[in-house]
């Protein structure tokens, strides 16, 4: 099913569409926490921070294509960890920010011709190592990357509290 699939960086006239694409996965992770803004109060905000990210840290965003139909993205940029306990070669890292498939299209090797798109960006500019975030309530998000290799490094730990101020 793959054969007709193109991957490219995206251009400035498919930003209507990133922001469709990303009102649907910010969507999908409000619902699974509450605590993030709704899509609608969100979206646009959200691809701008990315284009700046993107700019700033020497990403890329890559559209997944088909019959000239986008249907999907990946976004990534380098990054610096800044704890001092890891080691300086370790300290940089691909990031990659969002990573989106049209449900139509899930289950075709989509993703993973993302994720290797974004791999390949990070790796040419000498990175050694890649990083994403899921939340905990999206298997799905999570086997998607444990597909591709990813492997869980940190676990982050949320609890509600009541102030007592």
């Amino acid at each position: 099913m793959n054969t007709d699939l193109v991957i490219r960086f995206w251009r400035p006239t498919d930003r209507a569409t990133i922001v469709a694409f990303e009102s649907a996965l910010q969507e999908h992770e409000h619902k699974a926490d509450p605590s993030k803004l709704p899509a609608a109060e969100m979206s646009e905000a959200y691809v701008a921070d990315l284009e700046r990210e993107m700019a700033a840290k020497e990403g890329a965003l890559f559209v997944a294509e088909r019959e000239g139909r986008p249907i999907g993205f990946v976004c990534c940029w380098l990054d610096t960890d800044d704890d001092i306990s890891i080691r300086e070669v370790y300290r940089r890292f691909g990031y990659v920010a969002d990573i989106f498939v049209l449900a139509g299209e899930r289950g075709h090797r989509v993703a993973q011709q993302l994720y290797q798109a974004a791999e390949d960006h990070c790796a040419e500019r000498g990175m050694k190592r890649m990083r994403i975030g899921a939340i905990a309530a999206n298997p799905t998000a999570i086997a998607s990357h444990e597909r591709f290799g990813f492997q869980p490094l940190y676990l982050v730990f949320d609890k509600p509290i009541e102030p007592r101020l």
